[in-house]
């Protein structure tokens, strides 16, 4: 499993989940797999420069002599002194096996190839529509730009011809006025 690891960009993992979530329909995931293996990278860090490791490395060295040797009757152990060096490392155990389930239900994501000579043929008629709608996209925008130009063209001659309108009414209302008020007629006074 290291060396797989090793071997595997993040982003990439990252983006074939995000590829199989979208095409699953799960999206929306609380925690990304790039933040969990940072996670479990800075669990085993901790681990491995923590005291439970320092404690499991000294006894390490106490009992390398007995294990390296021929001689069985040092190495056998009395069953407290076995029980002793599993119970003084109990907790670092509980934690070491949660992270290799955690990193073996990880392993799944990392494990995916997509073969593209198997999803080409797939995403040909794909690719061939979405180049289709770009373009029918850019034929409704063009359309729609010529038909707002012309509207807004038109919108403006007659906004021009009402005010031309509007002046010649204002013009022929004041000649008016000003000639009917030149040609009062005489009114009859009543004595």
């Amino acid at each position: 499993m290291g060396s797989n690891m090793e071997g595997v960009d993040l982003e990439d993992l990252e983006a074939r989940v995000e590829w199989i979530e979208a095409r699953v329909g799960a999206r929306g995931r609380a925690v990304s797999i790039r933040d969990k293996c940072a996670d479990l990278q800075s669990r085993v860090d901790h681990l491995l420069s923590g005291a439970g490791m320092t404690e499991l490395m000294g006894q390490w060295e106490q009992l390398a002599p007995l294990l390296l040797t021929d001689d069985v009757e040092e190495f056998l152990m009395t069953l407290d002194t076995k029980r002793a060096v599993v119970l003084s490392c109990d907790q670092m155990f509980e934690q070491m096996a949660s992270m290799l389930e955690q990193m073996q239900q990880l392993e799944q994501y990392a494990e995916l190839t997509p073969e593209l000579h198997q999803l080409e043929p797939k995403l040909k008629p794909l690719h061939a529509q979405n180049l289709d709608q770009i373009h029918q996209g850019q034929q409704f925008s063009h359309r729609f730009y010529t038909v707002l130009k012309a509207y807004n063209e038109f919108v403006a001659l007659c906004s021009h011809k009402f005010l031309h309108w509007d002046a010649a009414l204002t013009q022929l209302e004041q000649t008016r006025s000003v000639s009917y008020t030149h040609l009062t007629l005489p009114t009859k006074r009543i004595v």
